[in-house]
């Protein structure tokens, strides 16, 4: 694992998170068809679930408003400690 993380931080372009850079960069085409094929049997095991689906819509909309929240009081404090240095 901390070779493959080493190897992220001496190939990564710009501004390419971990999963990105893994994802185009390192995983074969094998490693992609699988991942594909669990995120499909997953759709299929889960999609035409009603009450499944309302969850993860819920859990959604909470994820964003959190993140939202937290970008909010991100921005406040910056804002706040900008202002203090003037």
């Amino acid at each position: 694992m901390k070779k493959l993380i080493q190897d992220f931080k001496d190939t990564r372009v710009g501004n390419e998170d971990f999963l990105y850079w893994f994802l185009v960069r390192k995983l074969s085409l094998g490693g992609k068809l699988f991942l594909s094929a669990i995120l499909w049997g997953l759709f299929f095991k889960y999609g035409y679930n009603l009450w499944a689906m309302i969850l993860l819509f819920e859990g959604v909309i909470l994820l964003s408003l959190l993140t939202g929240i937290v970008w909010l009081i991100q921005f406040f404090i910056k804002k706040s400690k900008g202002r203090q240095r003037k």
